[in-house]
């Protein structure tokens, strides 16, 4: 299987114990984090996806780190480590490397979204 063909984890997508715990326990601060994720995130793809069919690398450089930022932020780590990757090949200049990522990243990206309501609903029912 080549690396940009790796199975999509089954896992849950974002890991929010691990986040709660990076926030001192505090649930408030979590769900603004995941509600800014998915806000932001789903933008950030779509900069990236915009910068590949124009083949600016620089820029798909620059969304592919701001993804990854925004992915470790929630310990979504998953779109995360797909996200590395993608700027990994942006530093070889390797635009059609980098192209092959859009999909996966999609995917990833809408487990994330996905997943989002299940974790607000449980970080929301600690706080009240």
């Amino acid at each position: 299987m080549a690396e940009n063909e790796k199975p999509i984890s089954s896992s849950t997508p974002i890991n929010t114990a691990d986040v709660l715990k990076r926030c001192r326990q505090n649930p408030r601060i979590v769900v603004k984090l995941l509600e800014s994720f998915g806000r932001e995130a789903p933008r950030s793809l779509e900069q990236l996806s915009q910068a590949i069919v124009s083949g600016d690398l620089d820029q798909v450089a620059h969304s592919a780190h701001s993804l990854k930022g925004a992915a470790a932020n929630v310990s979504a780590e998953a779109l995360a480590d797909l996200a590395r990757e993608l700027e990994e090949k942006t530093k070889n200049q390797d635009l059609e490397g980098a192209a092959a990522y859009v999909d996966l990243l999609q995917v990833e990206l809408n487990r994330c979204i996905e997943f989002l309501p299940v974790a607000l609903n449980g970080l929301r029912e600690t706080t009240a």
